[in-house]
């Protein structure tokens, strides 16, 4: 609030950072966190402008900064493809702030970092020497002539032909200037032709139009390999199996590995544990040991990868007893409808059940 002469005539008891918030309010929290707020109307701060000289205003603005440095980097796309409106969000947002920033005196170093070494410029980079750049059409800009070879790139490496030949049929000069179908070669060349400086170069004409020219570029192929960095110890005490709980991910509970067992307090109405990385496409079988010191039902669900929700019906239900615990000795589900003989179009008629439950021993 201090830099802010308008909330300075206020008076308000104001000890931090002031939000305007819905309504037409002032919003600000005390040091103990208590929540204030003010409504503010529209003609209270029109006639308080009114009262002033705009030139005495900026020549505070101006000033408030002078003296300070500061260090903004934005945009800094793959160098693999034109700009976009995606990337360009960060180009917005940087060449505010740093206009901003100027405006009240400040000192602002602008940069942009080059990801040269990255998956995708090796991609790129494992394309290049079949191009015959002369068939390019010349009225095509070169970071969207790359772009579109990376995109290539991408699906020769993945052998996505149905993708490749959609590209091809919209940019047919793609036929006479490199394979279409061939695999990715595995070699990795240098990038003798310069196209990542190229590709920087296009770069930054787009930012010099928005007015967020970047002052350097940093290119990652030329940082030191040690830059004498403070590198953090292992931590002694780190368990990997009780920082991924063994794959489960609580919800409405507390879940702790005890050996090779998963505790679970339920803290919730519905507490339940989950876990996304089973994939198959066969039936699978689950073997489950469950113990409980409180009777109730639990249930164990499961969906396949067309299946937006659980289904409703056709899943497994379980009896739990806490003076007899039970085993789950196997839940199995077909996860995709499709490798069966009787697929039907009902959702729950995709899965074929088997449970059954023993004692366990004492």
């Amino acid at each position: 609030m201090s830099f802010n002469p308008f909330l300075q005539d206020l008076h308000l008891p104001i000890p931090g950072p002031v939000y305007w918030a819905p309504g037409r309010h002032l919003l600000w929290y005390d040091p103990h966190g208590h929540r204030s707020t003010r409504r503010l109307d529209p003609a209270e701060v029109s006639s308080w402008c009114a009262d002033r000289d705009p030139s005495v205003l900026w020549e505070q603005w101006s000033q408030l900064l002078a003296g300070h440095r500061f260090l903004v980097e934005h945009t800094s796309v793959n160098p693999v493809h034109p700009l976009h409106a995606g990337s360009l969000r960060g180009t917005v947002l940087g060449g505010a702030i740093t206009g901003l920033l100027r405006s009240a005196g400040a000192d602002v170093d602008v940069r942009y970092f080059v990801n040269d070494q990255g998956r995708q410029v090796t991609y790129l980079r494992r394309i290049l020497p079949e191009v015959d750049w002369h068939t390019i059409p010349t009225g095509l800009r070169p970071d969207e002539a790359v772009g579109i070879l990376y995109a290539l790139a991408n699906m020769r490496e993945a052998a996505r032909h149905t993708d490749i030949a959609r590209l091809v049929g919209e940019h047919p000069w793609l036929r006479s200037a490199v394979a279409t179908s061939a695999p990715l070669p595995t070699t990795v060349p240098e990038d003798d032709l310069g196209v990542v400086k190229t590709m920087v170069d296009c770069a930054a004409q787009d930012l010099h139009l928005l007015g967020a020219d970047a002052d350097s570029y940093d290119y990652e192929s030329q940082l030191p390999d040690d830059t004498g960095a403070l590198v953090p110890k292992p931590n002694p005490a780190y368990d990997p199996r009780q920082a991924m709980l063994l794959g489960w991910v609580p919800k409405f509970c507390q879940a702790e590995v005890r050996g090779d067992a998963l505790e679970v307090i339920g803290n919730g109405r519905m507490p339940f544990i989950a876990n996304v990385r089973f994939s198959a496409s066969g039936p699978l079988e689950v073997r489950l040991r469950l113990r409980s010191d409180s009777a109730g039902e639990g249930r164990v669900q499961w969906r396949g990868k067309n299946q937006q929700e659980f289904p409703a019906t056709g899943q497994t239900w379980v009896n739990i007893a806490p003076t007899r615990p039970y085993r789950v000795i196997s839940a199995r589900a077909f996860t995709d409808a499709a490798s069966r003989t009787d697929r039907t179009s009902s959702p729950s008629s995709s899965w074929d059940r088997q449970t059954r439950s023993s004692p366990l021993p004492a």
